[in-house]
Protein backbone atom coordinates (compact mmCIF):
# COMPACT_ATOMS: atom_id res chain seq x y z
CA UNK A 1 0.00 0.00 0.00
CA UNK A 2 2.66 2.61 0.75
CA UNK A 3 4.82 1.93 -2.10
CA UNK A 4 2.37 2.99 -4.80
CA UNK A 5 1.96 6.21 -2.63
CA UNK A 6 5.73 6.88 -2.58
CA UNK A 7 6.07 6.14 -6.39
CA UNK A 8 3.54 8.97 -6.74
CA UNK A 9 4.72 11.28 -5.07
CA UNK A 10 8.05 10.48 -6.39
CA UNK A 11 6.55 10.74 -10.09
CA UNK A 12 4.94 14.78 -8.81
CA UNK A 13 8.29 15.89 -7.89
CA UNK A 14 9.68 15.25 -11.07
CA UNK A 15 6.90 16.58 -13.14
CA UNK A 16 6.97 19.99 -10.54
CA UNK A 17 10.84 19.95 -11.17
CA UNK A 18 10.95 19.99 -14.72
CA UNK A 19 8.27 22.34 -15.22
CA UNK A 20 10.42 24.88 -12.65
CA UNK A 21 13.62 24.55 -14.57
CA UNK A 22 11.04 24.91 -17.76
CA UNK A 23 9.82 28.22 -16.42
CA UNK A 24 12.88 29.34 -15.70
CA UNK A 25 15.05 28.80 -19.35
CA UNK A 26 11.90 30.75 -20.73
CA UNK A 27 11.62 34.48 -21.53
CA UNK A 28 8.64 37.03 -20.52
CA UNK A 29 6.62 37.49 -23.32
CA UNK A 30 6.00 41.31 -22.09
CA UNK A 31 10.15 41.80 -22.23
CA UNK A 32 10.78 40.03 -25.48
CA UNK A 33 7.69 41.53 -27.60
CA UNK A 34 7.90 45.18 -25.74
CA UNK A 35 11.52 46.10 -25.23
CA UNK A 36 11.69 49.27 -23.11
CA UNK A 37 11.83 52.45 -25.33
CA UNK A 38 15.14 54.15 -26.40
CA UNK A 39 14.61 57.87 -24.84
CA UNK A 40 14.51 60.15 -27.70
CA UNK A 41 18.13 62.42 -28.55
CA UNK A 42 18.56 65.45 -27.55
CA UNK A 43 18.27 68.08 -30.16
CA UNK A 44 20.66 70.49 -29.88
CA UNK A 45 19.13 74.16 -30.17
CA UNK A 46 19.96 76.26 -33.55
CA UNK A 47 19.98 79.90 -33.37
CA UNK A 48 18.45 81.20 -36.24
CA UNK A 49 20.85 84.25 -37.21
CA UNK A 50 19.11 87.75 -38.14
CA UNK A 51 18.57 88.60 -41.91
CA UNK A 52 21.22 90.85 -43.35
CA UNK A 53 21.04 94.16 -43.16
CA UNK A 54 19.62 96.10 -46.51
CA UNK A 55 21.07 99.14 -47.92
CA UNK A 56 18.56 101.39 -46.01
CA UNK A 57 19.01 99.53 -42.84
CA UNK A 58 23.33 99.73 -43.24
CA UNK A 59 22.41 103.67 -43.58
CA UNK A 60 20.96 103.71 -40.53
CA UNK A 61 23.21 101.34 -38.84
CA UNK A 62 26.32 103.72 -39.89
CA UNK A 63 24.41 106.75 -39.15
CA UNK A 64 23.94 105.44 -34.99
CA UNK A 65 27.42 103.31 -34.67
CA UNK A 66 30.00 105.70 -36.27
CA UNK A 67 29.12 107.94 -39.59
CA UNK A 68 31.56 110.16 -41.25
CA UNK A 69 32.91 113.34 -40.40
CA UNK A 70 30.37 116.14 -39.42
CA UNK A 71 27.62 114.02 -38.26
CA UNK A 72 27.43 113.04 -34.58
CA UNK A 73 27.20 109.28 -33.31
CA UNK A 74 25.42 107.49 -31.18
CA UNK A 75 28.00 105.00 -29.81
CA UNK A 76 25.98 103.62 -27.04
CA UNK A 77 23.63 101.93 -29.47
CA UNK A 78 26.13 98.57 -31.17
CA UNK A 79 25.27 95.29 -32.89
CA UNK A 80 21.98 96.62 -34.63
CA UNK A 81 20.08 93.59 -36.35
CA UNK A 82 17.04 94.14 -38.57
CA UNK A 83 14.14 93.91 -36.93
CA UNK A 84 10.24 94.17 -37.21
CA UNK A 85 8.44 97.00 -35.29
CA UNK A 86 6.60 95.09 -32.94
CA UNK A 87 3.13 97.47 -32.07
CA UNK A 88 2.44 97.38 -35.49
CA UNK A 89 2.81 98.58 -39.58
CA UNK A 90 5.05 101.88 -39.50
CA UNK A 91 6.04 103.32 -42.71
CA UNK A 92 9.41 102.63 -43.16
CA UNK A 93 12.70 102.27 -45.02
CA UNK A 94 14.75 100.31 -41.95
CA UNK A 95 13.75 99.32 -38.12
CA UNK A 96 16.53 97.63 -36.23
CA UNK A 97 17.10 96.60 -32.88
CA UNK A 98 19.93 97.51 -31.04
CA UNK A 99 22.19 97.05 -28.09
CA UNK A 100 22.38 99.46 -24.81
CA UNK A 101 25.85 99.05 -24.15
CA UNK A 102 26.21 102.28 -21.94
CA UNK A 103 23.76 102.22 -18.43
CA UNK A 104 21.53 99.87 -18.03
CA UNK A 105 17.91 102.00 -17.51
CA UNK A 106 17.51 100.46 -20.80
CA UNK A 107 18.83 96.95 -22.16
CA UNK A 108 17.75 97.36 -25.73
CA UNK A 109 16.39 100.22 -28.24
CA UNK A 110 14.77 100.44 -31.60
CA UNK A 111 15.45 103.13 -34.46
CA UNK A 112 13.53 103.40 -36.77
CA UNK A 113 14.08 105.17 -40.39
CA UNK A 114 10.80 106.76 -41.67
CA UNK A 115 9.99 106.59 -45.04
CA UNK A 116 8.92 110.61 -45.17
CA UNK A 117 8.33 113.43 -42.58
CA UNK A 118 4.77 112.49 -42.49
CA UNK A 119 5.40 108.80 -41.62
CA UNK A 120 7.58 109.98 -38.79
CA UNK A 121 4.43 112.86 -37.75
CA UNK A 122 1.79 109.46 -37.67
CA UNK A 123 4.19 107.55 -36.31
CA UNK A 124 4.55 110.06 -33.07
CA UNK A 125 1.02 110.82 -32.88
CA UNK A 126 -0.05 107.31 -32.27
CA UNK A 127 2.40 106.81 -29.85
CA UNK A 128 1.62 110.27 -28.41
CA UNK A 129 -2.34 109.23 -27.95
CA UNK A 130 -3.24 110.37 -24.41
CA UNK A 131 -0.21 112.65 -23.65
CA UNK A 132 0.25 115.97 -22.80
CA UNK A 133 1.89 118.14 -25.93
CA UNK A 134 1.02 121.62 -24.30
CA UNK A 135 4.65 121.84 -23.34
CA UNK A 136 4.12 121.28 -19.72
CA UNK A 137 5.27 117.80 -17.63
CA UNK A 138 7.90 117.88 -19.84
CA UNK A 139 9.98 114.75 -18.72
CA UNK A 140 13.40 116.36 -19.79
CA UNK A 141 12.64 118.82 -16.78
CA UNK A 142 11.75 116.67 -14.47
CA UNK A 143 8.29 117.70 -14.37
CA UNK A 144 6.47 114.24 -14.76
CA UNK A 145 6.87 111.59 -17.32
CA UNK A 146 3.69 111.99 -20.37
CA UNK A 147 4.71 114.41 -22.82
CA UNK A 148 5.55 115.45 -26.11
CA UNK A 149 8.28 118.19 -26.56
CA UNK A 150 10.78 119.57 -29.07
CA UNK A 151 14.30 118.80 -27.98
CA UNK A 152 17.93 120.43 -29.00
CA UNK A 153 21.73 119.37 -28.45
CA UNK A 154 23.70 120.30 -25.97
CA UNK A 155 24.55 123.66 -28.06
CA UNK A 156 21.09 124.29 -27.96
CA UNK A 157 20.55 123.17 -31.33
CA UNK A 158 16.68 122.23 -32.12
CA UNK A 159 17.11 117.98 -33.17
CA UNK A 160 13.63 116.52 -32.89
CA UNK A 161 10.87 116.11 -30.60
CA UNK A 162 10.92 113.89 -27.41
CA UNK A 163 8.46 111.99 -26.26
CA UNK A 164 7.90 110.63 -22.55
CA UNK A 165 5.06 108.18 -21.33
CA UNK A 166 4.15 104.60 -19.93
CA UNK A 167 4.08 101.99 -22.41
CA UNK A 168 2.22 99.11 -20.38
CA UNK A 169 4.52 98.04 -17.35
CA UNK A 170 7.49 99.50 -18.33
CA UNK A 171 8.19 103.29 -19.48
CA UNK A 172 9.31 104.85 -22.62
CA UNK A 173 11.26 107.51 -24.18
CA UNK A 174 11.16 108.05 -28.22
CA UNK A 175 13.23 110.96 -29.60
CA UNK A 176 13.66 111.93 -33.16
CA UNK A 177 16.21 113.34 -35.26
CA UNK A 178 14.68 115.76 -38.03
CA UNK A 179 17.41 118.44 -38.03
CA UNK A 180 19.48 118.29 -41.45
CA UNK A 181 22.63 117.99 -39.62
CA UNK A 182 21.00 115.02 -37.54
CA UNK A 183 19.39 112.73 -40.07
CA UNK A 184 20.23 109.75 -40.71
CA UNK A 185 23.24 108.59 -43.65
CA UNK A 186 20.65 108.74 -46.15
CA UNK A 187 19.15 112.47 -45.05
CA UNK A 188 16.25 110.69 -44.00
CA UNK A 189 14.53 111.20 -40.17
CA UNK A 190 14.39 108.98 -37.72
CA UNK A 191 13.59 107.98 -34.04
CA UNK A 192 14.47 105.82 -31.59
CA UNK A 193 12.41 104.31 -28.97
CA UNK A 194 13.91 102.64 -25.39
CA UNK A 195 12.11 100.68 -22.68
CA UNK A 196 12.60 101.05 -18.99
CA UNK A 197 11.30 99.80 -15.67
CA UNK A 198 12.65 103.31 -13.56
CA UNK A 199 11.46 106.79 -15.36
CA UNK A 200 14.05 108.39 -13.91
CA UNK A 201 16.91 106.72 -14.82
CA UNK A 202 15.66 106.19 -17.76
CA UNK A 203 15.52 110.48 -18.88
CA UNK A 204 19.18 110.96 -16.58
CA UNK A 205 20.90 108.11 -19.08
CA UNK A 206 19.08 109.84 -22.22
CA UNK A 207 20.62 113.18 -20.93
CA UNK A 208 23.86 111.41 -21.05
CA UNK A 209 23.78 110.27 -24.51
CA UNK A 210 25.78 111.81 -27.15
CA UNK A 211 23.71 113.20 -30.31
Amino acid sequence: MWVPLLAGVAVLAVVLSGALIASRGRTSPDVATNPRPEPPPVQASVTTPPPPLTGDDRLLSKRITGFGPGRKTITWLQNCAKATWPEGQVRARSVLRCEVITGRPATSAYAITFADSSALDAFLAAQSAGVDDSGKGDCAKKEGFNSLVGWTSSEGVPIGRLLCRRAGPAYRLAWSFENDAFVDANGVPFAIIADGPDPAALIEWWKKTPV
